[in-house]
């Protein structure tokens, strides 16, 4: 996540999965929603002139996105102008349910030396733990998604990427991951999504109930939502319900 992307088409697609996944519209407890960002600084991770961050169809095709979540298409208005796009301001802002918990340290390796950058992620990445460790759900927002076989953790587009490694320490605690994967022009939808679950599956050792959504926001994105036993009926329930909505022209199930 870097704070350019801040309001964009695929934000405002998260939002409204994770809203609808945590509060629904049904008469169970909230769960507690913790948010990773994975917040990377364009300049250290990104090729020079990257203009990403402008895909905002859901703005000016409200017809289209609007319905999906009335309340959470307003309280992304303001975040339509490029001086208000701050992942202070997001979390302020009550897009997410009031008590979510954040963990917004960037994760930035360059002022480590070459020897040093590894063992420096996995500290960033035991910080977050901790600080997520009361919710029920974790959000891992990384740039791209999960890692591909080429990336090395701790090179320059490492922190675009969360490895499976790095989510393991949620499930152990007891706690459901829900992650992002944008889709790439080199490899198609299912194939990406047939990796992905293997990775999770096999690198993660995640048995349990694994739920797919596709989302048609600017970018195709999937989210792979990993449910801890406690919370599987409840995030099905929630996902089947957030489906039958007026979604379907924007997110489907796989």
């Amino acid at each position: 996540m870097q704070e350019k992307y801040v309001g964009d088409t695929p934000d405002f697609g998260k939002y409204a999965l994770l809203r609808a996944l945590c509060v629904g519209s049904d008469d169970r407890a909230p769960l507690r929603l913790g948010v990773n960002w994975y917040l990377t600084l364009g300049h250290e991770v990104d090729r020079a002139n990257n203009t990403d961050g402008e895909v905002r169809h859901h703005a000016s095709k409200s017809d289209a996105f609007k319905p999906i979540d009335p309340d959470l298409w307003h309280r992304l208005d303001e975040f339509q102008h490029r001086g208000n796009r701050t992942i202070a301001g997001i979390e302020k802002a009550n897009v997410l349910p009031p008590d979510t918990l954040y963990y917004s340290e960037p994760l930035t390796l360059d002022s480590f030396p070459q020897q040093e950058k590894a063992e420096a992620r996995a500290r960033w990445v035991q910080r977050g733990v901790a600080g997520l460790a009361d919710a029920d759900v974790v959000f891992v927002d990384p740039d791209n998604g999960f890692e591909t076989p080429s990336q090395v953790r701790h090179r320059k587009t490492g922190p675009k990427y969360v490895f499976y490694d790095e989510v393991t320490p949620y499930l152990a605690n007891g706690l459901s991951v829900v992650a992002i994967q944008f889709a790439n022009q080199s490899e198609k939808v299912f194939a990406m999504a047939k990796r992905v679950t293997k990775g999770i599956r096999q690198q993660v050792g995640f048995g349990g109930e694994l739920l797919t959504v596709r989302c048609r926001a600017g970018k195709v994105i999937l989210y792979f939502i990993l449910c801890a036993p406690p919370h599987r009926d409840i995030l099905t329930a929630r996902l089947d319900g957030f489906l039958a909505r007026q979604t379907g022209h924007v997110f489907e199930r796989l």
